[in-house]
């Protein structure tokens, strides 16, 4: 790997880093751009997404001027589900990327917008991953969790950090071990499969006095995962089994936490250890694949929420380190094999402060910000970049009679640096995204509720878009989308009926989209900003139930 000039990666952190401004408030109107002149080179056919009955509407939020959903406990178990991706499935314009196998990594897509476009935050504190962008959800065990919140435009946590308001949609998820018990607490899981695949579990909490608590969780998964599949050319045996396809993955979560009188002091730390064979595609005459890939996770958070008559205090740190190697012993090139390393550092801080009314408490006004570091090493990269970002939000949300509304304008301020032996990069980002969404109830019952909501992104390219050996592109352009949502909410209940309707009809508009297109040849590929995609699409659920005493009817 090349050397880098001593001294100036020093040098560069010693200039000034972008101003931020605060911005008190904004109001806009962009439904003109709705109707904006289009320049598209394909349209694609529509594609209808199914759900299953009873899984969509009655996770909906009704009283939400945006898609909110929420999957407790109890919807978890009737789901029959294993991990996060899996549960997510059920919730409407979601699409679930799972790319198979034991230890196959789970994503999600919402409304045509990948994975990049949706934060995740467990136990108020966000998961960030500048290397790649996505987040592998079967890493998170349906064991142990609480629930499983979904939105998009906003998230609905008032715990999360302000880095967590700036992407199209988010994911909340509620640990067990983070909630304060009554009593000693032990619990046990255990699953097995056809295709030789096992997970055990173990979770223990326990009250300390009165004013403290402390829980720990361990999971392994392991597994041959050598089915029976069949192939379909003549001349060759008709049954075979699957190969390299073992895994062996252990994690362990603690989680600690003090109560004062009107505060909570929590501390967190999560360690994942992943070794898996990546069993590849079936190729004729030779089934056996030797890639292997190798995982180690550490996460450290820390929490401080307080409370003091009308105001509320979240303020949150957090250290993340992840390492990744990847193993491909006959690759075919001038080596004879591939094997890379990468390191993933990430650290930082922030808070979120805000303050409900004397007048009306639903209503509040909210400031939050915080400040990430990233940096990025690896065998197949030509530096070690680094990135610093400075997000912040503030916002308001208040009801007035039958009226909701909820607005707010996040601030991204980067800096990108990338440093080797014949040339130094650097580059500022500074983006602001406006958010604004509003819902009215025509009925004084609230049963009927109609919603609508407007959001512009920007998503920063990842390392991998970047920097990547002979692929990444350092000039690219942050991906934006301008995103429009109408929803319908509708929920009645008369004697044993309950009758649940969730309609909303999108439209998303998607300039400098990053995407990877070949170049000399189909083995040469480069990331380039190219195209508009515009997306339009509705999602709809319907729910009708009937209960008499222990019977229950629903479709």
């Amino acid at each position: 790997m090349p050397q880098r000039r001593k001294g100036t990666k020093k040098y560069l952190y010693h200039q000034s880093f972008v101003k931020l401004s605060v911005l008190v408030s904004l109001w806009l109107f962009f439904s003109a751009s709705l109707f904006a002149q289009k320049d598209s080179t394909r349209n694609l056919k529509p594609v209808p997404i199914n759900s299953q009955r009873d899984s969509i509407v009655g996770m909906v939020i009704n009283n939400s001027t945006v898609p909110y959903f929420i999957i407790s406990i109890e919807k978890i178990n009737n789901l029959a589900v294993t991990d996060v991706g899996s549960a997510l499935k059920f919730v409407p314009g979601v699409q679930l990327k799972d790319y198979g196998g034991i230890g196959g990594i789970k994503t999600v897509s919402f409304r045509s917008l990948g994975a990049n476009h949706t934060s995740i935050t467990v136990d108020g504190n966000r998961i960030p991953n500048v290397q790649s962008g996505a987040i592998n959800l079967s890493s998170f065990e349906i064991f142990g969790v609480k629930s499983i919140s979904f939105s998009s435009g906003q998230i609905n946590d008032y715990t999360a950090p302000a880095s967590s308001y700036l992407q199209a949609n988010s994911i909340s998820i509620r640990s067990i071990l983070s909630t304060h018990p009554r009593k000693f607490t032990l619990k046990l899981f255990s699953n097995s499969t056809n295709i030789n695949a096992y997970e055990e579990g173990i979770l223990i909490q326990t009250p300390i006095k009165d004013n403290a608590f402390f829980g720990i969780q361990a999971m392994t998964k392991f597994g041959k995962g050598d089915y029976k599949f069949v192939y379909p050319l003549s001349g060759i045996a008709t049954e075979q089994r699957r190969q390299n396809s073992q895994l062996h993955n252990y994690k362990l979560s603690a989680l600690g936490g003090v109560n004062f009188k009107n505060s909570l002091l929590r501390f967190g730390f999560n360690y994942l250890n992943n070794e898996q064979e990546l069993p590849g595609a079936i190729i004729l005459y030779n089934p056996s694949n030797d890639q292997k890939l190798w995982n180690e996770n550490i996460r450290l958070t820390g929490n401080y929420l307080a409370t003091k008559l009308k105001w509320n205090f979240n303020g949150n740190v957090f250290y993340q380190h992840n390492y990744t190697r990847y193993l491909d012993p006959d690759f075919l090139n001038l080596q004879g094999f591939v094997d890379n390393s990468y390191l993933q550092k990430n650290g930082g801080g922030g808070m979120m402060v805000a303050r409900s009314f004397e007048t009306d408490p639903t209503s509040r006004l909210f400031f939050g910000s915080d400040i990430i570091y990233s940096q990025l090493s690896g065998s197949n990269l030509l530096s070690s970049p680094t990135r610093l970002e400075n997000n912040s939000v503030i916002g308001f949300e208040g009801e007035f009679r039958r009226f909701k509304i909820v607005s707010n304008i996040s601030l991204q301020a980067i800096r990108d640096i990338s440093i080797t032996d014949t040339s130094v990069l650097k580059r500022d980002f500074f983006k602001p995204s406006p958010f604004v969404s509003f819902a009215w109830m025509p009925f004084k019952d609230y049963s009927l509720r109609l919603r609508y909501f407007y959001k512009r992104t920007f998503l920063m390219p990842t390392f991998n878009d970047l920097y990547y050996n002979f692929i990444g592109n350092n000039l690219l352009k942050p991906e934006e989308a301008n995103l429009f949502n109408f929803g319908i909410n509708f929920k009645k209940s008369h004697k044993n009926v309950d009758v649940e309707l969730s309609a909303d009809f999108f439209y998303n508009q998607v300039n400098n989209k990053i995407v990877a297109i070949p170049t000399k040849d189909l083995f040469n590929w480069s990331m380039q900003n190219i195209g508009k995609v515009d997306v339009k699409g509705y999602d709809l659920g319907l729910l009708f139930a009937w209960k008499k005493k222990r019977m229950e009817i629903c479709n």
